[in-house]
């Protein structure tokens, strides 16, 4: 029995106890991020719904008016939690069509959304607004050096897949939000938690690049794929896509060993964890994991 345990979450990794950090009032965490992705104003929310919630309610969105939600892989599945709080305003859709009221881009799995100045184009020329949905990364930047989220009329992010946090995010925008903090009153103390992070951010992300070279050259190794080989952008991702033969067997073959990892369902796909508190260690053991129950797929396939 492996004794390793490897989780897709940083937190697993992490224990707020354990480690001493310098408390910071939460407006050093707003300023922080709302000069990083050159945004006007920033709101803190308990997470990505509420913050797209609040996004539809001060566009006044009705039941017929429609979102067109666009993605970076273009995969037929999109989060529940994304189509479920849309369906609470409007219509959620993978077209843009007359009745698009705004667009909601979401770059998957860290991967900055490959069309995003096409898409930002149209949006210009229709006058709706771009919602840039970046919780799986605020640190990737495209081909020109635009980061996640930078280019967008409002930007949402999720803290704990970035930061050994459970809960909290942010909204921002360049016009001034109607709501107000009292929404994360209860985040207080994860809010200040993260803002004594937040000097580490940058050498969090590095960390994020030297782990997902590593698992490119060893799933390479192994003869698998994944949709990042065709990215060219600087990529600081959440999680690492594995394009699989089967991805339910791969997945439940994984959990096994002590690989957490999820299917991303419309797709061959399995997600594994990809954050900067995987040690050596920790990546050798997923990618061994993962060699194992390849060569198990591979010798029944036989």
């Amino acid at each position: 029995m492996n004794k390793l345990r490897v989780s897709l979450a940083p937190i697993e990794h992490f224990s707020l106890s354990g480690e001493q950090q310098n408390l910071e009032d939460i407006e050093v965490l707003r300023s922080f991020f709302c000069g990083y992705l050159k945004k006007q104003h920033g709101v803190f929310t308990q997470n990505g719904r509420s913050a797209l919630s609040i996004v539809l309610e001060q566009l006044e969105l009705t039941r017929s008016d429609e979102v067109w939600i666009t993605t970076s892989f273009d995969y037929p599945n999109v989060s529940s939690c994304v189509t479920s709080t849309v369906f609470n305003f409007c219509k959620p859709s993978r077209v843009f069509s007359t009745s698009t009221k705004a667009v909601l881009m979401i770059h998957e799995f860290g991967v900055v959304h490959p069309r995003r100045d096409e898409v930002l184009k149209l949006a210009r020329e229709h006058g709706i607004p771009l919602i840039e949905d970046c919780a799986h990364t605020f640190m990737s930047s495209d081909s020109l050096g635009f980061k996640a989220g930078e280019l967008g009329d409002w930007t949402i992010i999720s803290f704990p897949k970035f930061y050994p946090v459970r809960r909290g995010g942010m909204l921002l925008s360049h016009e001034k939000l109607s709501t107000r903090d009292n929404l994360a009153q209860p985040l207080l103390g994860e809010l200040e938690f993260v803002s004594g992070m937040i000097g580490q951010t940058d050498a969090f992300g590095q960390m994020r690049r030297e782990v997902l070279n590593y698992f490119i050259k060893a799933t390479r190794e192994l003869g698998l794929t994944s949709p990042m080989f065709e990215i060219h952008s600087d990529v600081v991702g959440w999680f690492f896509p594995v394009s699989v033969p089967n991805a339910v067997f791969y997945f439940e073959a994984l959990l096994a060993r002590g690989v957490d990892c999820c299917i991303w369902h419309g797709a061959q796909i399995i997600a594994l964890p990809l954050h900067q508190y995987l040690i050596s260690v920790d990546q050798s053991f997923v990618m061994e994991m993962l060699a194992e129950v390849n060569g198990m797929w591979r010798e029944q396939s036989y």
